[in-house]
């Protein structure tokens, strides 16, 4: 076709080369039955083919310089079939245009070979035949990626690019060399996405891999190479799956034993996942480069060792247990619980070793005869790892045989998961300030049976501030002692604003003097506990979920988040001996909701002290004095009630009721004052009562500007009071 105008009726129809040469030209060509062609190459113009049924080409694809190829589709799925005899080409110099993504499909046993960097947002689909893409990239923009790949269909022999959309999606790259396939998989972790990668793979042993302490000759035949040509990421991580033919490998040797490699300007040796039959996973990847497996010389490259035992419950010092077998205990093995399975690991001794690790969705436990210890020396990076979604058990027997934990001077720990104790007196011990961070989605669980003190007393080697609860954690406790150690002034921990104090029994006594607290939750089932605080304590949010919880603060105490009585649950807020305050203290609006029962008794005073102000999501009740710092109590809907004698605070500078103020009028006390206003006007009320015998609850609210029936009351609208108020 050279020349504009023309129209073209290519459906049911077949050719031989179809050309498209016109300069400065538009043709739209729609396919509603199939077509045949040898080779389609547009050298100058547009040529748009919106399909709606297959494209079979028997030649090449080749676009010029000069030239644009519209691709649409009338009926999804409608594909560029490539079903020639002989070798085909695709060569894209000049542009694609994309208005629909159909599939491109491989049917050609001689295969198909790139003449250029070709990027395609269809599928790419083998029934037949590979893709040889030689120095260039093959760029799938597809959601779905390859379809149909395999070792009887056909793959990807060079570069394949995949476009990273989500870090929550395995992404599969279906490569292999000339005659083997041999695909790689990435999953990547959180993080954002919206990233480029690239694959390839090649037979034979890594160049550089006579530079490592492997046994080459008993080593992986194979490598992959994983790069991007887009920056890398911020706080890169990924795992790897690495699958090789059978012959690659010796026959005496499983993929179990290989220790997995990565080179990029040196060689780093990744956490080693589970491996079986012909497939090698790499864990903890933090660098694109060169991938590979080796069998370690003599241990393993690192020491470290992944727990295999055959059964869910096995010896802990049995070597058999670990994969490789942990003949040596060096004081800096690495030991590993990451496949995904509940296991026991009886026997625990007196050690020292360099990391434990608990990942991939294990529960681990760990239990002893005797008093054992395990010595963190340490290592780069987090020396007690427990990730995310993974348990790690500390479990005695009827209160003794203990498990420590004890963290040198170097040694840190970071729990996304969980660390349970129970039965025993269990310790997670740290030497330093912040060596211990429980992150976001950490939990420390202290069951029945635990006695003690988690994370010490703050003497050696359990040093004051070793212990942080980041945002997100919760620390659990059921049963045992202070948690922040035993010194009043000072603590072994830090509850960071986000994480969460949560008592789950009434077995133990909760500790609050001259403590600091984030959110507290209390959540004990038909259960009732005293807690009664004779120093002053800080909390953010206190929340009562289930049962019934007494606070009695004698010493007075600061909350700084919302307070949360839960239906069916009950929080009494009354000292014993007075006076004592509860101090309403933070920097956002805080709320006091009470669903369920909330009560005071006459001597804690409430102190607002938030600009913010306090916020009613329920009728509350305050029986001992209310003093006004600064902020407003808004009641909303609701009502605040207050004693008889209730002593009120309040004033323009300071702050007062915005809302629904109730007080009980009694014979004997004729006079009350109501201290209401709305947003920015303090506008008390005084009520009087002469000749009154009974008592009665009086709800006094304003409200600014004229009363809505003033017009009605035969005074003067223009100079009456801007405002009224309403007992009820």
């Amino acid at each position: 076709v050279r020349g504009p105008g023309v129209t073209i009726a290519l459906g049911g129809r077949t050719f031989a080369d179809f050309e498209y040469d016109v300069p400065g030209g538009q043709t739209i060509v729609t396919l509603d039955a199939p077509v045949t062609m040898d080779s389609l190459v547009v050298r100058t113009g547009s040529l748009h083919i919106t399909q709606g049924a297959t494209l079979v080409l028997r030649g090449d694809l080749t676009l010029h310089p000069g030239g644009v190829l519209g691709l649409g589709a009338i009926y999804g799925g409608a594909p560029i079939l490539l079903r020639g005899a002989a070798t085909q080409h695709i060569t894209t110099l000049g542009q694609i245009y994309w208005s629909a993504s159909p599939p491109l499909e491989i049917d050609n046993p001689a295969g198909v070979v790139l003449g250029s960097p070709v990027r395609w947002l269809g599928p790419l689909r083998f029934w037949n035949g590979l893709l040889h893409t030689g120095p260039h990239t093959f760029d799938l923009g597809s959601t779905l990626g390859t379809l149909g790949a395999g070792a009887s269909t056909g793959w990807v022999n060079g570069n394949l690019r995949r476009h990273v959309y989500s870090r929550s999606t395995p992404y599969a790259f279906a490569i292999g060399d000339s005659t083997r396939y041999a695909p790689l998989t990435l999953i990547f972790g959180s993080g954002p996405a919206d990233f480029d990668v690239t694959a390839s793979t090649t037979a034979g042993l890594h160049p550089l891999l006579a530079t490592t302490p492997v046994d080459t000759s008993r080593s992986l035949r194979r490598w992959w190479s994983v790069s991007s040509p887009t920056a890398t990421p911020v706080n890169l991580s990924y795992e790897a799956v690495l699958n090789f033919v059978p012959g690659e490998l010796d026959s005496s040797v499983s993929a179990g034993q290989l220790a997995p490699m990565l080179y990029n300007a040196g060689w780093y040796y990744p956490t080693a996942g589970i491996s079986s039959g012909t497939t090698v996973r790499a864990n903890g990847l933090t660098l694109y480069g060169d991938l590979t497996a080796g069998l370690p010389l003599a241990g393993p490259v690192e020491p470290r060792y992944r727990w295999t035992a055959a059964t869910s419950r096995a010896s802990f010092t049995d070597a058999g247990s670990w994969t490789p077998p942990r003949l040596l205990r060096r004081v800096d093995d690495i030991l590993e619980f990451s496949r995904g399975t509940v296991d026991t690991a009886y026997g625990v001794p007196i050690q020292s070793i360099g990391q434990l690790v608990v990942s991939n969705g294990t529960t681990a436990t760990l239990s002893s005869t005797v008093n054992a210890t395990l010595s963190f020396t340490g290592r780069d990076g987090d020396d007690l790892a427990i990730a995310n979604g993974s348990t790690l058990r500390l479990i005695g027997t009827n209160g003794i045989n203990s498990v420590q934990l004890v963290l040198a001077d170097t040694a840190t720990a970071r729990i996304s998961g969980t660390l349970e104790m129970k039965d025993a007196l269990h310790h997670l011990l740290g030497s330093t300030s912040g060596a211990i961070v429980f992150a976001d989605g950490g939990t420390c669980v202290l069951g029945s049976g635990f006695e003690g003190n988690p994370f010490g007393t703050g003497g050696d080697p359990a040093a004051l501030g070793s212990v942080r609860f980041a945002s997100g954690s919760t620390l659990r406790q059921g049963a045992g002692g202070d948690p922040f150690g035993t010194q009043l002034n000072d603590a072994v921990l830090t509850f960071e604003h986000g994480s969460r104090y949560r008592i789950e029994s009434n077995a133990f006594t909760p500790f609050f003097s001259r403590r600091t607290f984030a959110d507290v939750e209390f959540a004990v089932p038909s259960g009732l506990v005293d807690v009664a605080p004779t120093q002053p304590f800080t909390m953010d949010s206190l929340i009562v979920r289930q049962g019934v919880f007494n606070l009695t603060p004698s010493g007075g105490c600061i909350i700084r988040g919302d307070i949360l009585v839960y239906r069916l649950a009950t929080l009494n807020l009354a000292p014993r001996l007075g006076p004592s305050s509860v101090r309403i203290a933070g920097d956002a609006p805080q709320r006091l909701v009470g669903t369920g029962t909330f009560a005071t008794g006459p001597f804690p005073t409430l102190v607002l002290d938030n600009p913010a102000g306090l916020e009613l999501g329920s009728n509350a009740t305050w029986r001992g004095a209310v003093n006004f710092v600064r902020g407003h109590v808004h009641t909303g809907g609701f009502t605040f009630s207050v004693d008889t004698a209730t002593v009120i605070t309040a004033s323009q500078a300071t702050g007062w009721v915005n809302g629904t103020l109730r007080r009980t009028m009694r014979y004997g006390t004729p006079t009350a004052t109501f201290a209401v206003g709305t947003d920015s006007v303090y506008a008390p009320v005084t009520v009087s009562l002469t000749g009154s015998t009974s008592e009665f609850p009086l709800a006094v609210s304003t409200t600014d500007g004229d009363h809505p029936q003033l017009a009605t009351s035969g005074g003067d609208p223009a100079r009456s009071v801007n405002r009224w108020w309403t007992l009820t």
